[in-house]
């Protein structure tokens, strides 16, 4: 959520130079939440980096909680 992101910022938890983006497509990361639901955002991460393969994750004993998505070039 865009009010996370600046939270995150301010607690100097989030480096300043990141902005949220309002669809994928604009990004050059994308963290998707691993949840029950729908896997809507995850796909559109997919679609818009070409690839299913995240960059990274976020674990809690071995489950996935969330997963970054980069767009070639954009990541490390």
């Amino acid at each position: 959520a865009p009010e996370a992101v600046a939270l995150y910022a301010r607690d100097g938890r989030l480096r300043p130079d990141l902005a949220v983006a309002g669809e994928p497509e604009e990004a050059d990361l994308a963290v998707v939440a691993v949840d029950a639901g729908s896997r809507d955002a995850e796909y559109r991460a997919w679609s818009a980096f070409r690839s299913a393969r995240p960059a990274a994750g976020v674990y809690v004993d071995e489950v996935p909680v969330a997963f970054v998505y980069a767009r070639a070039g954009a990541w490390r």
